[in-house]
């Protein structure tokens, strides 16, 4: 393995490790509003699935959430940047 795959594969895990945080982190904040929700109305299964779809549309239009929607959208870009640039850095004409 040369330097150049080295550097660009711990690279490429350092981007996802990051963006795997990230995107959990956003996951388990949108359960944990659900089920807060569930718990102020009450409710059973299709109040749940209700108050989850409506947490996730409150996390992709909310002006508050708006700075982790960002983070997590540069985060998935330079995730396909680095794939990108491992195919085309490390590609050996064959």
């Amino acid at each position: 393995m040369t330097p150049l795959h080295a550097i660009i594969l711990i690279l490429m895990s350092l981007v996802f490790l990051v963006w795997a945080f990230e995107m959990f982190r956003m996951l388990f904040r949108i359960s944990r509003r659900a089920d807060e929700k569930l718990n102020e109305t009450g409710g059973g299964y299709f109040t749940w699935a209700g108050h989850s779809v409506s947490s996730y549309a409150e996390f992709f239009t909310s002006d508050k959430t708006r700075p982790h929607r960002r983070r997590l959208i540069a985060l998935t870009i330079l995730l396909f940047a680095v794939i990108l640039a491992q195919v085309f850095f490390l590609h050996t004409p064959g």
